[in-house]
């Protein structure tokens, strides 16, 4: 056992079991449509950041792929940020044209019949308006869901009744991070339809396992190396819900000469160990305050991800279900805004280095789904360090009554 491990998570969290996991629950249609209806729907799911809408009149588009809809966030006049289905009462034509990310805006006006509404979502001019019929503006307004905030976070809702609160959502965060989130700037945003089950490209991020051998390349020894070669993960936390994991970072990761430049111009490494008062920092954010940590994956039930970063970076994924075989993974990176050239070029090689990170993630897995359509073998073996990815199938099988392995041990 590596020298990091105190004790086995399956000691700590004896009810997860230990048994093989069944490769039907992420092939079959209909386990699909239990999961879109039971897991999906009356969920949360976190879109965005306030800084993106941070004047009245700032809006993005957020389309959620899953449920087919396209979302318009916006700070309206009274301040408040509301979640609008980005679509013309009239005729259905988005008011905010496809390819438009985000901007500023004093209203919204529809390109197909000059349907206009204010940033409250109501309408404000019908044109040719005595020729419709019993019509009343205040009926026809763009349709809003739910939307709330927590630490800084926008989240939807696209329940059609009344949800349960968000803080129920991410009750065992709640207090963990205050006051942490605050000037994050988006500075990258780029998504990938990928042909594997979301559960797929989920159990690729919670757990480091694969990291010295798919990312060799691209992170060489950054968070493996040292004492900690097979990146075991310096703390699993299992709640009811959600999971956090802490990887550690290489502190005698040696950068390459254009990391070292920018990270002494910056004076924080791309890589860690974090040069930061570990006191200062919240509970949720490195809680063991181990001096070689590198990053926090904090995953909330069910499509939600933040990973907090030791150089400050936040990285945000959406693994949003498109079909039983398909999903689009969306990927949002936040910092603060670059005071000078060297932190700029900071976030582009970060950038970059997301961008090849990720894209050798999915390289193996639409293969991986590929190969669980065959009949080749039926069940998936899970390490002591995969507990998160096993926590996550215990709860959609509680949820959905899918029959997982028994689990007496």
């Amino acid at each position: 056992m590596d020298q990091l491990v105190k004790t086995r998570y399956a000691d700590l969290y004896p009810e997860m079991g230990t048994n093989p996991i069944p490769l039907s629950i992420n092939k079959s249609p209909d386990q699909y449509e239990k999961e879109r209806r039971l897991v999906f729907e009356p969920e949360w799911h976190l879109i965005g950041r306030i800084e993106q809408v941070a004047e009245a009149g700032d809006y993005f588009v957020q389309d959620v792929p899953t449920f087919g809809v396209s979302l318009l966030i916006v700070k309206g006049k009274d301040h408040k940020i509301r979640a609008l289905h980005n679509m013309c009462r009239h005729r259905g034509n988005k008011v905010v044209s496809t390819g438009v990310s985000s901007g500023h805006a004093h209203g919204f006006s529809c390109s197909f019949h000059g349907w206009t509404y204010d940033l409250s979502g109501q309408l404000a001019v019908t044109p040719d308006e005595d020729q419709f019929f019993s019509f009343d503006r205040a009926d026809h307004g763009l349709a809003e869901v739910h939307c709330d905030i927590w630490e800084g976070f926008i989240f939807i809702n696209l329940s059609k009744t009344t949800p349960a609160p968000l803080l129920d959502s991410v009750a065992e965060f709640a207090d963990q991070f205050q006051g942490y989130f605050k000037d994050l700037d988006l500075f990258a945003h780029f998504s990938a339809d990928v042909d594997c089950n979301w559960k797929v490209i989920l159990d690729a991020f919670a757990e480091g396992y694969h990291v010295p051998f798919i990312h060799g390349k691209t992170l060489p020894e950054a968070i493996t190396g040292g004492n900690n070669p097979l990146c075991h993960m310096q703390n699993i936390r299992l709640f009811k819900r959600n999971r956090s994991l802490s990887a550690m970072g290489n502190p005698d990761y040696q950068p390459t000469p254009l990391e070292a430049l920018v990270g002494a111009k910056v004076g924080t490494p791309i890589f860690p160990a974090l040069k930061a008062d570990l006191d200062e920092l919240p509970p949720g954010v490195n809680p063991e305050k181990n001096p070689e940590w590198g990053f926090d994956i904090n995953i909330i039930f069910p499509l939600s991800y933040f990973a907090v970063w030791a150089n400050g970076m936040v990285l945000v994924y959406n693994f949003w279900p498109t079909g039983v075989g398909q999903t689009r993974f969306e990927v949002k990176l936040y910092w603060a805004k670059p005071a000078n050239a060297a932190e700029r070029i900071n976030q582009e090689i970060t950038r970059v280095m997301t961008v090849s990170v990720v894209r050798e993630d999915m390289s193996s897995l639409e293969t991986t789904q590929e190969v669980y359509q065959s009949d080749a073998f039926d069940h998936i073996h899970l390490s002591d360090q995969e507990i998160a990815v096993r926590h996550n199938y215990e709860l959609i099988s509680a949820i959905t009554g899918w029959p997982l392995t028994p689990n007496k041990n």
